[in-house]
């Protein structure tokens, strides 16, 4: 069967639970219901995880939730706890382009499913899980003080003139520029990064143009990156997102002084 044939007779067996569980036990069947339900359950886990972690592909945030909703109410916490280790191990892409994509849209169903089987989000092993991820995503826009860019910006240090207006209109509050490029200049501008992750800018244009110019704007990591509000903002929304000030506290046990301190803005958060 398919990924999704397997998670979709998982899901089912989980919401007839109660009404399987009670059904008369078969001729011949040595194990009750439950045990035999938990079987099933940890057999169809089995045959998906394996599959969902395969390859990453744009169906990944339902299909994880899919299997969330598998676990977390048959109580397969084992398989739970290897699912997120797995998520949180995944290597293949920068963390906040992960955030993106994947753990900003699974968190907000996985902090229901936890609410909804009256399981804390700061018991194990949804605790590492979460630890990781505030831990990662706060050191990656809260890494600075107040008024500093969260991260390294790559200038420009070619020599060319052109390049090195580019390096004023990335410190400067403007949000788009034109420039007259060549092949040289083009290859620099083209390049530009956020500590060597984060493309700086949306290109128009070029040296096939006549005359060669480019369009530049500015990508919202890019203008976020010059605006501490713009991260502490978005770091008090993922925070609230997973848990009140309490539960983030249990999270993040000994560090919690240091979560407090980053978004005061007095000290910049590291992680290790």
């Amino acid at each position: 069967m398919t990924f999704d044939h397997w998670a979709d007779f998982g899901v089912r067996l989980i919401k007839h639970k109660e009404e399987l569980i009670a059904l008369p036990r078969a001729e011949g069947q040595t194990g009750s219901n439950a045990e035999l339900l938990d079987h099933i359950l940890d057999e169809v886990l089995v045959a998906t995880i394996p599959q969902v972690l395969e390859r990453y592909n744009p169906y990944w945030p339902q299909r994880v939730l899919s299997l969330l909703s598998i676990c977390i109410p048959g109580n397969r916490m084992k398989a739970y706890g290897d699912l997120l280790d797995s998520i949180s191990r995944l290597g293949e892409k920068a963390f906040y382009t992960q955030y993106v994509d994947l753990y900003g849209e699974i968190i907000p169903g996985l902090v229901k499913l936890l609410g909804e089987h009256g399981i804390s989000i700061s018991s194990s092993p949804s605790r590492k899980f979460f630890d990781y991820i505030i831990g990662t995503y706060l050191e990656e826009i809260l890494g600075s003080e107040e008024g500093s860019p969260f991260l390294k910006f790559s200038m420009l240090t070619c020599g060319h003139e052109v390049c090195s207006g580019v390096n004023d209109f990335l410190r400067s509050e403007e949000t788009t520029m034109t420039i007259e490029v060549e092949n040289a200049t083009e290859r620099c501008v083209r390049g530009l990064e956020i500590d060597e992750r984060y493309h700086l800018f949306e290109c128009r244009g070029g040296s096939y143009r006549q005359p060669p110019r480019m369009e530049l704007t500015k990508k919202q990591v890019a203008m976020a990156a010059q605006h501490w509000s713009v991260r502490l903002s978005d770091a008090l929304e993922l925070l609230k997102s997973i848990g009140t000030d309490e539960e983030i506290s249990r999270i993040m046990g000994e560090r919690y002084p240091d979560v407090e301190e980053a978004l005061k803005g007095s000290r910049a958060f590291v992680k290790n």
